[in-house]
């Protein structure tokens, strides 16, 4: 870098040779993102996403400030939906956002410590199963990871330039990562601190100019949003992280890092793999942090910095939304992402600061074994809830005269997706319910039609009790009950006789 910044002096052209291995890397994110990518059933989220995003432009914005998340992911998948409603259509534009922060993490590590450092980053982005799994998701997160990691390299590149190009893209890439999603607003945060920390020590003058002309663009850009991003907070926005997780612990906080590492791993993944590759990672880690400052002590100050750097990038934000989280919750795993390329970088930078290469490479290749593990778990077992196979069952046995009830309501989104108003859906159940809230809600109900599909999910907050499923026994006779992974059971009742029990 220049005499104006303080780390990582690594050129931006990429000569032929990192370039074969960028491609290979950008051809391994791509191959594990669009496999299966149309398997899983379209879950309640996604289907909120694709019912948000098939109104005109007026009423996704009118939506999104209904909702509790910005709109630029719902506008984008506005018009992406010319390609089809599929799910591997819809799923596809998650797709290709988390190829491309494979690409831009590449990128941006390689700036910071050398291409070997950014070339293990972006493999272990590119396979980390939480990674993929957002990619494969009709959700912002994948989108807003994208964003931060392209308004962090930005940033870097500005530090270590001093271009206006650089900052530029930055300020762009800030107002869009914050129109897509809150979280964003802790990438922010630990930018400012950095930048703080940067004035604090004398680096001044043009830089910071820079600097603070980005924050102010970016956030005349995103004004117009903020009254209605108050609105939502002010109205409960994001209640259901309250009432599902709560206040996270700090064994919850610890706990991310194991999903960092190994993603959200099922039953038949091996305990010991998962502990070993926790411990194997964490070593990795603080053999970087003492790489750094051996070599802040020796001969190059730079690495120590472009580390904290990535430090504060990893633990500022999660920090931050944890500490919030005890007083508003809204420590949801989901919203976690964006923190997670600077995690990989981190245990890259580790990874490549083993001196003896076929040391490194062993190291490299015992890495990626458990993520590799996990990834193969994601493949092999369907994992959403079963809608595709609910809505195939009860649209194929329903006649006239039938309704569909969910309890929770909300659950018609994902249903409807696929039965496509084939059958009449009630909406009438309240969240959260009540006992006495059971016989007004479905009085109409009973009166208008002569069967009725009880679609209900004993393990949600609404109606854990089953108030709905003891009421409906107590006055009408089953005609059939299944369970399906992931939704519940689904009862029809006969509503033209009592019940026999």
């Amino acid at each position: 870098m220049n005499g104006s910044t303080q780390y990582g002096d690594h050129p931006s052209r990429m000569g032929w040779d990192e370039w074969v291995v960028f491609v290979l890397i950008v051809l391994v994110s791509t191959i594990l993102r669009f496999y299966r990518l149309g398997v899983e059933s379209i879950w309640l989220d996604e289907a909120t996403s694709i019912l948000i995003a098939q109104h005109s432009i007026p009423g996704v914005m009118a939506w999104a400030a209904g909702d509790i998340h910005p709109p630029l992911y719902y506008l984008i998948l506005h018009f992406w939906l010319v390609a089809g409603t599929s799910e591997y259509a819809v799923r596809a534009l998650s797709a290709v956002a988390g190829i491309v922060t494979v690409a831009v993490t590449y990128r941006l590590s390689s700036a910071l410590f050398g291409w070997k450092t950014g070339a293990i980053a972006a493999l272990l982005l590119a396979i980390a199963p939480m990674h993929v799994w957002y990619s494969q998701e009709v959700r912002m997160y994948a989108l807003v990871t994208m964003f931060t990691v392209m308004a962090t390299y930005g940033l870097a590149r500005g530090l270590q330039t001093d271009k206006r190009r650089f900052w530029l893209f930055y300020l762009i890439c800030t107002t869009l990562a914050l129109y897509t999603h809150y979280y964003a607003l802790f990438v922010l945060v630990f930018q400012n601190l950095y930048m703080l920390k940067l004035w604090l020590q004398g680096k001044r003058g043009q830089l910071v100019r820079h600097w603070i002309g980005a924050q102010i663009g970016a956030l005349a850009l995103f004004a117009p949003w903020v009254p209605v991003m108050f609105g939502q907070v002010v109205s409960g926005g994001g209640g259901w992280v309250e009432r599902a997780v709560g206040q996270p612990s700090v064994r919850q906080l610890l706990s991310t890092f194991v999903v960092y590492t190994v993603g959200v791993t099922g039953a038949d993944f091996p305990k010991w793999l998962l502990y070993a590759s926790c411990v194997l990672f964490g070593l990795v880690l603080l053999f970087g942090v003492y790489s750094a400052v051996a070599r802040s002590r020796a001969e190059n100050a730079k690495e120590a910095e472009a580390l904290l750097f990535i430090a504060l990038y990893l633990l500022v934000p999660l920090g931050l939304a944890w500490a919030i989280s005890q007083i508003k919750p809204l420590y949801a795993l989901r919203y976690l992402l964006p923190f997670l390329p600077p995690y990989t970088i981190a245990v890259a930078y580790g990874a490549s600061r083993v001196r003896h290469a076929v040391l490194r490479l062993g190291l490299i290749g015992l890495l990626l074994a458990a993520p590799a593990v996990s990834d193969y778990s994601l493949y092999s077992y369907q994992q959403n809830p079963d809608w595709r196979s609910v809505a195939a069952h009860i649209t194929k046995a329903a006649a006239p005269g039938d309704v569909v009830v969910f309890d929770p309501r909300w659950n018609a989104k994902p249903f409807d997706y696929y039965a496509k108003q084939a059958v009449p859906v009630s909406l009438d159940l309240p969240i959260p319910l009540r006992e006495s809230d059971v016989a007004p809600a479905l009085a109409g109900v009973t009166t208008k039609y002569q069967r009725l599909w009880l679609v209900w999910d004993p393990v949600h907050y609404s109606d854990p009790q089953g108030w709905v499923r003891e009421y409906l026994d107590a006055r009408y006779s089953r005609l059939d009950e299944r369970e399906y992974r992931g939704v519940g059971e689904v009862i029809l009742y006969d509503l033209r006789g009592t019940s026999s029990s």
